[in-house]
């Protein structure tokens, strides 16, 4: 039989409560152990990567000389075969990007003509002219007054007949370059004008890429050394 004693009257009932439950100690421990099962999964993964480790280290030291030479010369040999197998494939993609960028042959004459007419001939027009006012100035000097005019007169015919010069002298280039061959050079194409005479040919080369024309990009015009034949009168 249990003895039930009553408590007297006056006597603290706070004491007969468990120890620890007026403080809140007993709930500090409880957080203390959810805390530790939440980071239970994270010792557990670092636990397996540090047996791993010590597993590879044991097998590494457990290995002669030789194999462990072998082991690197394997590692390296595979990292430099990778290595380039990247670079040409990265190569490759470029190259097929760039071929694909390629202007149809078709868009080369329009091309050709606007780079003539606008480009280079009023350059060469200008270096003539250029050529002609200073034999102008040399006859006038020497005191042939009538061969100084008549070089006047040649640059008033020059100047006031720029537009139809050109027009001809580009059907004259298109004539001796005739028959125009593209060639594909893979990642460009490429055509070859002679933009001088028969007698003195100059050869200029145009790649196509990218989806347009360009002057080949090793070739340069130096118009001010530019030779001229101005014939002596």
């Amino acid at each position: 039989m249990v003895d039930i004693q009553e408590i007297p009257e006056g006597t603290n009932r706070r004491a007969t409560q468990p120890a620890g439950t007026a403080d809140g100690s007993t709930s500090s421990v409880s957080t203390s152990a959810d805390s530790q099962s939440e980071l239970r999964p994270f010792y557990d993964v670092v636990n397996f990567f540090q047996s791993l480790i010590d597993a590879l280290v044991d097998g590494w030291s457990s290995l002669d000389n030789s194999m462990k030479q072998a082991i690197v010369v394997g590692i390296i040999a595979l990292y430099i075969f990778s290595y380039y197998w990247v670079n040409i494939l990265l190569l490759g993609i470029l190259y097929q990007y760039v071929s694909s960028q390629k202007p149809t042959e078709d868009t080369f004459l329009p091309f050709f003509e606007k780079w003539f007419t606008t480009v280079y001939y009023p350059k060469v027009l200008n270096r003539l002219d250029m050529q002609i006012q200073r034999k102008r100035a040399e006859k006038e000097r020497s005191g042939k007054f009538l061969q100084s005019l008549g070089e006047a007169v040649k640059g008033h015919l020059l100047n006031s007949t720029k537009e139809i010069q050109t027009k001809l002298i580009y059907q004259q280039i298109l004539a001796q370059s005739s028959p125009i061959v593209v060639a594909d050079k893979g990642l460009f194409l490429q055509v070859q004008m002679n933009i001088g005479s028969q007698e003195n040919p100059s050869i200029a080369t145009f790649w196509g890429l990218h989806k347009d024309w360009y002057l080949a990009p090793y070739l340069s015009i130096d118009f001010d050394k530019l030779d001229l034949a101005v014939e002596e009168s």
